[in-house]
């Protein structure tokens, strides 16, 4: 009998050998996607017919019969992510979960304990005010709520009809403790005019009053922590079905940087001397505005953004499959400054699609390479599929 069985001991080596490299060969995909969708998902109310095809393969159909997990990243906002969820899916005709959305101030969630019972200031269509119920801040003007309490804050003004529902619980005592940009300005000029009355002066930190000529509690010359404020969008452009990039919240914030810092030095550092008040000066880079209050940036390509999906992306992945590890996350974009250099700061695969605003290898970089440059998102995702059978290969 052990005669036998040493006869037939190499060839049960040789059998137990194939079956680990036929097991470790179909072994599930480990990687994921943080899919843009402006430009890689649709381009204006158009869907993009290879991106389609992707969703497909990334939905299962694939040769391992598997559901690859993927996650949306994008520096849109404006409504929930429920309901951003709702209206991707009609357009693309897959189910999309809430848990899938990331937007550009999804990770405002974690601040509603800080500002809970405080007001702040929310930049944006008349919708976000019921984002930022949802995220939790119980107290929130929109700049169209402002004009309400006090109509001399903007001249020539046309008012629209608004959801006033805060205005009886923030009023002219109440001192603003944010302001935070959810969205593009929907009326660039009483946006700027309501942000740079509470960075300047003492007008809105109790709505309607004013301090007197360089007193020090000016709000512009208070300690910064007085007043935070949050953008969540650093994008300049974005791409739509108008043939050249639009203006997008990246382009108010810097508006907002210039005329602070020509305040500064024709009104404010004079104001600050007079009152025996020493602000610092900006660093290396930084504008004055980041050295006189806190800003905090989110949004692509920020980094607290991108750790951000990194979890939502885990949990989706989590919910396909318990036992499923993502080894590698392709960020797929077509807006080389915010999609490709905020993946290559987070260690992802950086993928560049020309469905967007990037169209050509000739089109300019600013010096971001990505690691790959597809056509489209399916081309994108066949990379991935290819990239990682190379590695089953024995």
């Amino acid at each position: 009998m052990s005669a036998l069985l040493a006869r037939r001991l190499p060839i049960l080596n040789r059998v137990a050998s194939v079956c680990v490299r036929s097991l470790s060969t179909h072994r599930s995909p480990d990687f994921g996607f943080a899919l843009d969708v402006d430009g890689v998902i649709v381009k204006g109310d158009s869907v993009i017919p290879e991106a389609v095809e992707a969703l497909k393969k990334l939905n299962g159909e694939n040769k391992w019969n598997k559901k690859i997990p993927y996650v949306f990243l994008t520096n849109g906002g404006g409504l929930t992510e429920e309901a951003k969820a709702a209206d991707l899916a009609s357009k693309i005709g897959f189910e999309v979960t809430k848990e899938q959305i990331i937007l550009s101030h999804s990770p405002l969630k974690a601040w509603s304990r800080r500002y809970e019972e405080e007001p702040v200031l929310v930049i944006g269509r008349d919708a976000c005010k019921e984002v930022a119920h949802s995220y939790g801040f119980k107290k929130v003007l929109l700049t169209e709520d402002v004009y309400a309490l006090n109509r001399h804050v903007k001249p020539f003004h046309h008012p629209r009809e608004v959801n006033k529902t805060n205005i009886s619980t923030v009023g002219h005592t109440d001192r603003i403790s944010a302001i935070m940009a959810f969205h593009d300005s929907w009326d660039w000029g009483m946006d700027l005019q309501i942000m740079f009355d509470l960075l300047t002066t003492h007008t809105y930190s109790r709505i309607g009053q004013k301090a007197p000529p360089h007193s020090s509690t000016d709000i512009s010359l208070r300690p910064s922590e007085d007043l935070a404020l949050f953008f969540t969008n650093g994008d300049f452009t974005y791409s739509s079905i108008y043939p050249s990039p639009r203006f997008a919240g990246g382009a108010l914030g810097v508006c907002l940087e210039s005329l602070y810092e020509r305040w500064w030095k024709n009104h404010g550092c004079q104001a600050a001397k007079a009152a025996g008040v020493t602000l610092p000066t900006p660093k290396d880079g930084g504008s004055m505005l980041e050295s006189h209050f806190k800003v905090h940036h989110y949004g692509k390509p920020e980094v607290p953004t991108y750790d951000y999906a990194k979890d939502m992306l885990k949990r989706h992945s989590a919910r396909i499959d318990e036992t499923s590890v993502i080894n590698t996350v392709y960020g797929v974009g077509d807006n080389p400054a915010s999609d490709i250099d905020g993946a290559n700061r987070a260690g992802w695969h950086s993928v560049l699609v020309k469905t967007g605003i990037f169209q050509t290898e000739s089109d300019n970089l600013s010096g971001i390479v990505p690691k790959t440059i597809s056509e489209n998102l399916l081309e994108a995702v066949e990379f991935a599929f290819e990239e990682f059978e190379k590695k089953q290969s024995p």
